[in-house]
This record gives C-alpha cells, structure tokens and sequence, in this order.
C-alpha cells in the first residue's frame, strides 16, 4: 500500500530538520518543493521512490542521507537545490530521471552505484569540478 507524504511547508521544519515517518512509502511530486528552511533530511528505507521536484528548491538543503531502499528518484527531484555539496546514492537505486540535479551549483561529490540507470542530463547545469563516482 502506498503511503505518499506531500504539502509540507517551512512550518512543518524544525531546526532545520524534517524527521520523515518510516511508514512513509514514497515522497510526493513537489512535496517539499521550495522549504527554504530545510537544511537535512534523511529518508528512511521505507521510502521506495522519490517522485518529481520533491525537493526542488529547497535552498538551504545541505544535507541529504537516502538510506537503502528507495528504487526511483524522480525528475527534477532535487532540482536548484544550490547547498547541496554531495550525495550518496544507495545500492537500492535502480534509475535516476533526467534533470534530477539540475542547478546543483555547488555539488562536488556524487558516489552511484554503476548499475544506476540515468536518465538525460541528470546532472544538467553542475560545477565543472563536479567528481561522479560510479560503485560496483
């Protein structure tokens, strides 16, 4: 059964922290999209899929932990999120949708596993000295 979180807002924030339930399934099309005040999250193995601009603009993200289980990270999933320094992706990850990190200015560091398929300019406007390490 899916259970899908979605509309959260900076007054669901605390400290900079938004603690996901782990009878969370999968997170929403744009459902953090725009939590300027979010600075970290973790995403517990619950979560099976990442859905579209899910956190798209969220300019304060700088931390981000996708523990093993999500399968799917959607387009633009993590789009213009501009404090985002690196990622790990987990083994569980089997695609990630075009433009996922579009306008990450300042990524550095993205470990994947080399199974991951990517979808068109996952990466699309990124730092030139971004470093992509692909995981067997």
């Amino acid at each position: 059964m899916k259970r899908i979180i979605k509309n959260i807002t900076n007054n669901d924030i605390i400290n900079g922290s938004f603690i996901m339930p782990d009878w969370v399934t999968e997170i929403g099309k744009s459902a953090f999209d725009g939590c300027s005040s979010l600075e970290r999250i973790v995403i517990p193995n619950s979560v099976k899929k990442i859905e579209a601009f899910a956190f798209r603009g969220c300019k304060s993200l700088a931390s981000i932990v996708i523990q093993d289980g999500v399968k799917k990270i959607g387009i633009y999933a993590f789009a213009s999120c501009v404090s985002l320094e690196s990622i790990v992706i987990p083994d569980s990850v089997k695609k990630i949708e075009r433009c996922a990190f579009f306008g990450c200015e300042n990524l550095k560091k993205i470990s994947l596993p080399k199974k991951t398929k990517l979808g068109y300019d996952v990466f699309y406007k990124y730092p030139p000295d971004l470093k992509v390490e692909y995981r067997d």
